[in-house]
């Protein structure tokens, strides 16, 4: 409707000339929008490369012992580099049309002038008032054809990108839950099997396959090896608990116990069998996680303080006597990961904010690790055998 009214209004100062300035901007945003399409796919594509990229990174990071272990940092910094480069090549791409793209915007003033207003001044003589006014009127009809109509068209296929993106994520495998169970079983294990996943060793095939594709040299051919995968850590594994009962999981490092509480838990899927519970869990790491806050805030865990119960659950855990050697005892301020406390005080406090959870079932990772002898006897006796006997 605007470019319409512009044309109405500039064929009426300079008639035929008028349409000379309309076709030529009209073939300059024809121009704009082709070079808007033809940034879209690059664009598309240099996000993918970074979203590897950062993962990948984010993996390489997280499995860095690996890395270390097996001599892959040459191999990981070469793979990182391939994709940095096909990232730049689309960058450079991208960063030429958009340079044109500005080009085309700024010439289109003297496109304007050179359509429009120049054969008219040449036909009729130079008269100011219809050349200003049509020039008033062209700068409008430039600001649509060349701006407006290409930027829509760029941010509709931007529109349509990120819509396609979040189908993606809707149309994803939806997350397992484990059967929750209102009848008295506290927990019931039926023929379950689950393994983690295969992690940097399943990313490294990937990226091997990938780069055999695009011609990219990932270093030793002989880096992976089918040893590297990893078998099931649990399997048919059937337990049944009802309340009241204690169960004691005893093993030799990796032997899965800490993967078994995983899965009670749910951060563990099983590719087997059915998991049932009911009521609440609560959980004591095997490596005690202590916040930034005070001792009595790192238990309570944002619950409502009853100092009966608080009472209780720390003369359990024998930690009356860590409190009383502390200048302001419980409420005394601790740094993030519990610097400032030992190894038995952070794994004490642990376990008492799992206790002091009102839960149905308790899971208790190696609680007592970092524990005496005798410590380690009264804690088992007064917290776990008593406190938590009908638990």
């Amino acid at each position: 409707l605007q470019c319409i009214l512009c044309t109405g209004l500039i064929w009426e100062l300079i008639e035929v000339n008028g349409f000379c300035a309309l076709a030529s901007l009209t073939l300059l945003g024809i121009l704009q929008a082709w070079l808007s399409l033809k940034m879209g796919p690059p664009r598309a594509a240099r996000a993918g490369l970074i979203n590897r990229r950062l993962a990948l990174t984010s993996e390489i990071v997280e499995n860095i012992h690996s890395v270390k272990a097996y001599g892959w940092e040459e191999v990981m910094e070469t793979i990182i580099k391939n994709i940095r480069q096909d990232e730049m090549t689309l960058t450079r791409k991208i960063g030429s049309l958009r340079y044109f793209y500005s080009a085309s915007y700024f010439f289109s003033a003297i496109l304007v002038i050179v359509s429009a207003i120049v054969p008219h001044a040449l036909s009729n003589g130079i008269i100011l008032r219809p050349i200003f006014t049509t020039a008033s009127y062209c700068v409008v009809l430039r600001m649509t054809l060349t701006r407006q109509l290409p930027g829509s068209i760029q941010m509709w296929y931007d529109t349509l990108t990120l819509v396609k993106k979040i189908e993606d994520f809707l149309l994803k495998e939806e997350y397992k839950i484990m059967d929750y169970s209102l009848t008295t079983v506290g927990l019931e294990l039926v023929n379950v099997s689950a393994s983690w996943d295969e992690g940097i060793v399943e990313l490294f095939e990937k990226i091997k396959r990938e780069n055999k594709a695009t011609g990219h040299l990932t270093g030793d051919d002989g880096l992976f090896f089918t040893n590297l995968y990893v078998t099931p850590v649990l399997k048919n594994i059937s337990l049944h608990l009802e309340e009241g009962m204690m169960l004691a999981v005893a093993g030799s490092t990796g032997s899965g116990k800490s993967s078994l509480l995983m899965m009670i838990l749910g951060e563990l899927m099983p590719s087997e069998g059915k998991i049932r519970h009911s009521g609440r869990i609560s959980y004591s790491p095997q490596t005690s996680w202590i916040m930034p806050g005070t001792i009595r805030d790192n238990i309570l865990f944002g619950l409502t303080y009853d100092e009966f119960r608080y009472t209780s659950i720390i003369r359990a855990c024998q930690l009356e006597e860590d409190f009383e050697s502390l200048p302001e005892k419980d409420k005394t301020p601790i740094a993030e990961g519990g610097v400032t406390l030992s190894g038995g005080q952070r794994a004490r406090i642990c376990l008492a904010r799992a206790v002091y959870k009102d839960a149905d079932l308790y899971l208790l990772d190696a609680p007592f690790t970092h524990l005496d002898i005798p410590t380690e006897k009264e804690v088992f006796d007064k917290c776990v055998c008593k406190l938590m006997a009908s638990k």
